[in-house]
């Protein structure tokens, strides 16, 4: 089996003559066997677990999925998948622009025979997972840089993260009244990936948008940073499910919660919580999701008193809090990809791994019980459109790992406690 060629690359992002799809090339993704992960991270390494490897040695399409994707999206995007490069002025699968899709059956497969349990159970699965190429990228000697450009599905470490069905995503998601999104253009890649889950539409499921341009960025380039394809906007940044058609299952309007995307950029300040009233019987409190750094320099001190610490001194936030009625999530720095270190220095792995242990620093000596989702080895290795925003897989399920979070952090009764100094 010979691995498909792919061209030399530029260390410039427009990178010109990416693989044409064919679909032959589409059917060799889900025919390899699988194999053991490579051990690309010296201080962490994943194990499969019998049990998947027993169920998948003949086949992964014919194991058993947690979740069926859409086999229309899927063959489309296996089809017409492209990113839109600097330059181009118009949006639309060319010779040049075409890639993989990042998205494939195998990533819906349990990776164990047990799903993570506990809360502390799935945040170390994360932070200890790794990412596995089929067998023929695996044996052909290539770089991480090189492996980015090929589909590879995480593995999480020692048990499966559940994949939840829409249906299930609002049963989870109604049980706070607010769901708060705060971060930068990763945390609004974010909320793509939450309404592409809610809609179980990987085709243009992120999309909410006046303008018609956007619906032309199909499957991976939803998330690409091309002006064109940044053009959501009204409800995706405020929404109630029933104002999308979400959620059929909720049933009555008035009840069903409400979700928030704000943006981090200092001069706009941190969400203030309007509407939200945790003293009230009626009120199921709020979900705060917060990422975040790099509009800081990644400087650790500066994020937390400018990003975090104006959550703890909100008295709609502290009010939710002494109530029991709110969850607090801090998502940390995620990979860049090394082709772009030289441009983006400030990105660079082992300053986003020294944010990641000041942020840590902190949070354990102010005593702050803020959950803490660890994506950088989620991240390492895949796929992206220009070196740090990444394509839909990750968008995906990074979703899916925070809905599975928020459900175990609800029923331990895991609600966030203002730390004492706040």
């Amino acid at each position: 089996m010979h691995l498909p060629l792919l061209p030399c690359h530029s260390a410039t992002p427009t990178r010109k003559g990416i693989l044409v799809v064919t679909l032959i090339a589409v059917a060799r993704i889900f025919m390899n066997q699988p194999l053991l992960l490579a051990e690309y991270s010296a201080n962490v390494k994943a194990t499969l677990d019998p049990v998947y490897l027993k169920a998948t040695q003949s086949n992964p399409v014919q194991s058993k999925l947690q979740h069926l994707p859409n086999e229309t999206h899927l063959s489309f995007c296996e089809a017409h998948n492209f990113l839109p490069q600097v330059g181009e002025t118009v949006i639309a699968q060319t010779g040049n622009n075409t890639r993989r899709f990042s998205i494939r059956k195998q990533d819906f497969q349990p990776t164990h025979s047990v799903p993570c349990g506990t809360s502390n159970e799935l945040l170390q699965a994360i932070a200890m997972g790794q990412r596995r190429w089929d067998d023929d990228v695996e044996n052909a000697n290539l770089t991480l840089r090189q492996k980015e450009d090929y589909p590879s599905t995480f593995i999480p470490d020692k048990c499966y993260i559940p994949y939840y069905e829409p249906e299930q995503m609002c049963d989870v998601l109604n049980r706070f009244s607010h769901v708060i999104i705060q971060g930068d253009s990763l945390s609004r890649h974010l909320q793509g990936g939450l309404l592409m889950a809610l809609r179980d539409n990987v085709v243009n499921g992120s999309m909410v948008s006046s303008n018609p341009e956007m619906y032309n960025c199909t499957c991976d380039a939803q998330f690409s940073e091309h002006p064109k394809c940044r053009l959501n906007n009204g409800l995706y940044n405020r929404y109630q499910p029933y104002q999308l058609g979400l959620c059929p299952n909720l049933g009555n309007d008035t009840q069903q919660f409400e979700s928030v995307f704000n943006i981090n950029r200092l001069h706009r300040g941190v969400y203030k919580f309007p509407g939200v009233n945790c003293t009230s019987p009626e009120s199921k409190g709020v979900l705060v999701i917060v990422q975040g750094g790099v509009h800081m320099r990644f400087n650790h001190a500066s994020t937390y008193h400018k990003l975090i610490r104006p959550f703890f001194a909100d008295p709609t936030f502290r009010t939710c809090a002494e109530q029991g009625k709110a969850i607090f999530i801090w998502t940390s720095y995620t990979a860049q990809s090394p082709d772009y270190d030289d441009k983006y220095p400030l990105q660079k792995l082992e300053v986003g791994i020294k944010f990641n242990n000041g942020m840590d620093e902190i949070f354990q000596s102010d005593m702050i019980n803020a959950s803490v989702v660890n994506w950088l080895n989620f991240t390492i290795g895949a796929q992206h459109s220009d070196g740090l925003h990444y394509a839909a897989q990750v968008n995906l399920f990074k979703a899916q790992h925070l809905i599975a979070l928020a459900d175990r952090l609800w029923k331990e009764k895991q609600f966030f406690n203002l730390p004492p100094a706040s």
